[in-house]
């Protein structure tokens, strides 16, 4: 199984979330468009006005692309780590999700065009400590809204071979 760390971002670094229902609308989006199968409409999903939700996808068996290990919504991008579940399945996700997301964001903000900056990017997670990494990197980044956070990016200082470094849980190890 490959793991990829997938992001994307809003063009000029728009932003892509402005209240909770955007990023209820994403998350959403993250099921609904994980299926083999065309999505159902949301339109209804989001209308006031529904009554009867018997006929939503989620009562539905489906047949996933992807399997989703974790994701982090900013502002302006977002980060998923997937890994692929049938051929092509995450070229297919991805493209449903952005294609998915940016109709509803566009009818919402009344605007047209390109949501996203570019392609939607991917990177193999090629061994365990990248893989270590990138599970801290999306748990952490929201960090960057909190005020008094900001250090959190600060790299550890790096120790020198053979020498004995403090964790960070005050235990010596050697690196």
């Amino acid at each position: 199984m490959e793991l990829y760390h997938v992001l994307n971002r809003g063009v000029d670094g728009r932003k892509l979330f402005f209240d909770s229902q955007d990023y209820a609308r994403f998350v959403h989006d993250l099921y609904e468009f994980n299926d083999t199968r065309p999505a159902d409409n949301l339109h209804r999903l989001f209308d006031p006005e529904m009554k009867d939700i018997r006929c939503l996808s989620f009562q539905r068996d489906r047949e996933k692309l992807v399997e989703i290990h974790g994701w982090c919504l900013m502002d302006n991008h977002y980060h998923l780590l997937i890994s692929e579940l049938i051929e092509g399945g995450l070229l297919k996700f991805m493209k449903k999700v952005n294609i998915g997301y940016a109709r509803y964001y566009n009818d919402r903000y009344q605007r047209y065009g390109h949501l996203f900056q570019g392609k939607t990017k991917k990177v193999v997670l090629k061994d365990h400590s990248h893989f270590l990494y990138i599970l801290h990197y999306l748990h952490l980044n929201p960090l960057d809204y909190l005020e008094g956070a900001s250090g959190w990016r600060v790299p550890a200082p790096r120790c020198r071979p053979l020498a004995l470094c403090p964790s960070s849980f005050g235990v010596l190890q050697l690196p």
